[in-house]
């Protein structure tokens, strides 16, 4: 296991544990909260009810090695990736102690993906406008056979392989 204090230890050691906790209406909120880890950075906002029931939005914010393997085995996952390549994970954590599971909060996911295709979308224009392109009757022919090269086969869409990604890591 290359990861055997995230994925081995029967307990997560933090480093860092720190946020605003106010009672107010019988619950605890908790504002801009920051627990670390090893290879893990946890950052938001919730609340906790006396009768332990939770509600929290976090960013889970992996480290750029953890990403990278991460996102070797699952490739839907790159969609998720800020600017320094390091894996942005939105999880909502609702339920009643100790009965609370993880999910992806989609809202999040949605506005991240949103902005990555506009940016990836704008570079594709920027690109088509500087390079010009071929006419199909110009297409460079296949060495001896006379034909163009065959299609290329339809990429998936990125939101089809975020959703998998983000199905495929939370079943691990």
């Amino acid at each position: 296991n290359k990861y055997p204090v995230l994925f081995a230890a029967r307990n997560t050691e933090f480093g860092q544990l720190k946020g605003a906790l106010t009672l107010r209406e019988g619950k605890f909120q908790l504002d801009n909260f920051l627990i670390t880890a090893t290879d893990w950075v946890a950052k938001g906002q919730g609340w906790m009810g006396l009768d332990q029931s939770l509600d929290m939005r976090t960013v889970v914010l992996l480290s750029r090695e953890l990403s990278t393997d991460l996102i070797a085995d699952v490739k839907g996952l790159k969609y998720l990736t800020n600017k320094e390549g390091r894996l942005e994970i939105p999880v909502a954590l609702t339920g009643t102690l100790p009965r609370v599971t993880p999910q992806p909060d989609l809202a999040y996911v949605s506005r991240l993906l949103q902005r990555r295709l506009i940016g990836e979308g704008i570079e594709e224009v920027t690109k088509g406008l500087q390079k010009p392109k071929s006419r199909p009757a110009e297409q460079p022919l296949q060495p001896g056979t006379g034909s163009p090269p065959p299609a290329k086969p339809p990429e998936k869409r990125p939101e089809e392989e975020l959703l998998k990604g983000l199905k495929d890591l939370f079943r691990k």
